[in-house]
């Protein structure tokens, strides 16, 4: 024999005991045992002793007296190949159903020198089909149950439910300030985390229980058994208790919290769809009211989740078909008395949304994920229209647009302004972005990243609404700003109350010493101008100086040059 046959030999030994799960035997012309590979041996449990015997043991019928091996041969050297399908036997007598196929098997000049039997049994079948089922049930990263899993077995559970006169609990669980943690650790922490969390959830069910990864940072449990409603609020502060403790990420710590919508079964409905609507519209309570807690579902709750989501339509709709309009509000240079900016308002013509306020129709555009095509049709529409001011030959002047500081976290934000600006021919120095106090405080260290950004293009960075309680002394000297706009709460009484002018004028002091601009908002009365004149405020905005207006009618004022309340 040629080491070249050798090789070949070894090789194909090689590949056949590679073959797992498909038991494969060979045997001679007169059906005697020469080889088969490991998946075999453990299914007919083979040893080197029956190399040369006949292998009618294991084919022969348990309740029958003849054997089967004999048969198979004849007919695979007859037609080539066969199908087989039969009860089994190995050398221990374990029975199994087995299917398989019979080769001939063929020397190399084409001669007839055996056969080749392959067989699988049913059973390890079977345990596969379970496997490969449980792995599809099976979310990857967490080791949870997936949503497909989910949902069969809350289907399940509520006939269950139904049937015993028991309650079911759902919980929805939403981790508060994920996405922070992904955009400034990386998704690997964010994994770490989602992992982390899933171990704190189990830690708290029973196993009568179900868990869940219904997708992204969302959780579901199910608790099955209830009685009543307390099992629910002690697991949902439990879990609410322990995902607001620091997580440990490989070096890096993150602060999540978490918001939890529960819905009863039957008491909330039996239909699985109706529930989770439910358990969603809690959960969207929680989070408005500050996230960090838990809620049950209402009556009172379904009607207010009914109005956000034909709200939500209606929002959708006036993208779409142009239901928003900008106004416009002059802010006044106290120096000069002329014209520093100009800030765009939004305002909605829906039918739906006309009567609700501005700051509720952009919260819920926030809410539903809208903002940014908002915050990108008002960008573009104030630069669009400042350009045409400037055709006309007014001086130039800055706008002043309000952005959301949650849009500081796309990484797009910088093309979107970059956009803006070379469409409409702006410089970036007549843009000056607005921002709540609020949203600058809770944007954290990657939205002051993207203002950095921003203000080395050009663009000034002004902090709204200051004074509200968020930024404190050492937190204001760090911020990427440029500008703060003084609170309305503190110039309503300003010439009225002498702590309030005393904490203003403070104020004031305080910004000018680093070197930001200061602009009162809210002027409506002559001795609160003169007030802010003497202070050397820098700017101020309000009705005193001109109502909000639509772009014609502030084409017309800016024309005329009405100062006549600044002083003159």
């Amino acid at each position: 024999m040629s080491d070249s046959y050798m090789m070949s030999d070894e090789y194909a030994a090689t590949i056949l005991s590679s073959i797992q799960d498909v038991g494969i035997i060979a045997t001679d012309l007169n059906g005697n045992l020469v080889t088969w590979n490991e998946a075999a041996r453990v299914l007919l449990e083979l040893s080197d002793t029956e190399i040369g015997k006949s292998a009618d043991i294991f084919f022969l019928e348990i309740d029958q007296k003849f054997a089967m091996w004999s048969t198979e041969m004849s007919n695979a050297k007859q037609y080539g190949k066969i199908r087989t399908y039969g009860k089994i036997r190995s050398l221990k007598d374990t029975a199994f159903m087995a299917e398989g196929a019979v080769y001939p098997l063929r020397g190399k000049r084409g001669e007839h020198s055996g056969f080749v039997k392959i067989l699988w049994s049913h059973a390890r079948r079977r345990e596969n089909e379970t496997e490969l089922l449980a792995a599809l049930q099976k979310d990857a990263l967490t080791g949870l149950a997936n949503r497909s899993a989910f949902d069969a077995r809350f289907r399940e559970s509520i006939a269950a439910c139904v049937g015993s006169g028991q309650m079911l609990i759902l919980h929805l669980i939403d981790l508060d300030h994920f996405k922070i943690v992904n955009d400034t650790l990386g998704h690997q922490a964010g994994d770490l985390l989602l992992k982390q969390v899933a171990v704190q959830i189990q830690k708290f069910t029973r196993k009568t229980d179900f868990v869940a990864r219904l997708g992204g940072d969302e959780f579901g449990v199910l608790q099955i058994g209830s009685s009543d409603t307390a099992p629910g609020s002690a697991l949902a502060e439990k879990i609410r208790e322990s995902l607001s403790r620091p997580f440990d990420l490989g070096g890096s710590e993150a602060h999540i919290s978490a918001s939890i919508g529960i819905a009863l079964c039957p008491v909330d409905g039996e239909v699985a769809s109706e529930l989770l609507r439910k358990a969603d519209a809690a959960l969207y309570r929680v989070k408005r009211g500050g996230r960090n807690g838990y809620s049950y579902f209402t009556n009172a709750l379904d009607k207010e989740a009914h109005e956000r989501a034909r709200d939500v339509s209606a929002l959708r709709e006036s993208l779409q078909i142009g239901c928003f309009h900008l106004v416009y509000q002059a802010k006044v240079d106290l120096r000069t008395d002329r014209i520093l900016g100009v800030e765009a308002l939004l305002r909605c013509d829906h039918p739906v949304l006309s009567s609700r306020s501005i700051i509720g129709v952009i919260k819920l555009a926030k809410a539903c994920g809208e903002i940014r095509e908002l915050s990108k049709w008002i960008l573009h529409t104030a630069c669009m229209q400042t350009s045409h001011w400037f055709e006309q030959g007014h001086d130039p002047f800055k706008i002043c647009v309000n952005f959301s500081a949650r849009e500081l976290s796309n990484p797009d934000v910088l093309n979107l302004v970059h956009g803006a600006l070379k469409r409409s021919k702006l410089m970036a120095s007549h843009l000056d972005l607005e921002l709540t106090e609020e949203e600058v405080f809770e944007s954290k260290d990657g939205g002051l990243a993207v203002l950095r950004e921003l203000r080395s293009l050009g663009v000034a960075i002004a902090l709204d609404d200051f004074g509200t309680g968020y930024s404190s002394l050492s937190y204001l000297m760090n911020l990427p700003v440029d500008i703060i706009k003084l609170d309305i709460s503190f110039i309503r009484n300003v010439t009225k109350d002498t702590k309030a002018g005393e904490i203003v004028l403070a104020m004031i002091n305080l910004a000018h010493a680093l070197n930001l601009l200061v602009v009162a908002e809210g002027v409506e009365k002559t001795d609160q101008l003169k007030f802010f004149r003497k202070s050397k405020c820098d700017a101020v905005q309000g009705f005193l100086l001109g109502t909000p207006l639509p772009a014609e009618a502030m084409t017309k004022w800016m024309q005329r040059q009405l100062y006549k309340y600044a002083g003159r």
